[in-house]
């Protein structure tokens, strides 16, 4: 990450998403160490502790898998459920995803709706919404709903 003393910052460079009084309060909940947690910066997961287990509700965090079979060097960035890897079988039963199937649905998903200028309000609409149930409501997303939602993207 660059040095923040060469940062640009430009003050009201484009309109805001939320109103500043919702923006302070949320930034007051989430406090100072809230961003970063459970994200390694030679591997960054930009997804970890965001995303949900749709099984057990715990969050996902990321990580990375390497090992040797046959000789041959294998590894791989997946986002696995926090209640398995802290509470084991009793809580979940090791719920994970690859890395590159999250990070490309929240894309897809991304690319798409700001592709679309009537959805602008609505999209921002719905970002007031999650923020403001981040604490109390978390959205749950399986395996089979990536790969439908991602399907339905490529699709168009």
């Amino acid at each position: 990450m660059r040095d923040p003393k060469d940062w640009v910052v430009t003050e009201n460079a484009h309109e805001a998403i939320l109103d500043r009084v919702l923006f302070e309060r949320v930034q007051a909940k989430l406090g100072p160490e809230r961003w970063g947690k459970g994200r390694s910066a030679q591997r960054p997961c930009m997804l970890s502790g965001l995303t949900y287990c749709g099984d057990c509700n715990h969050r996902f965090n990321g990580y990375h898998k390497s090992g040797k079979a046959h000789g041959v060097l294998h590894e791989q960035d997946y986002y696995n459920c926090s209640g398995y890897v802290s509470k084991g079988r009793s809580v979940c039963q090791s719920f994970h995803v690859t890395r590159e199937a999250v990070e490309s649905f929240a894309i897809a998903e991304i690319v798409a709706r700001l592709g679309n200028p009537s959805l602008s309000q609505e999209l921002r609409q719905r970002l007031e919404d999650l923020v403001r149930v981040e604490f109390a409501e978390r959205p749950k997303i399986t395996e089979q709903e990536i790969a439908r939602r991602s399907a339905a993207a490529r699709r168009k």
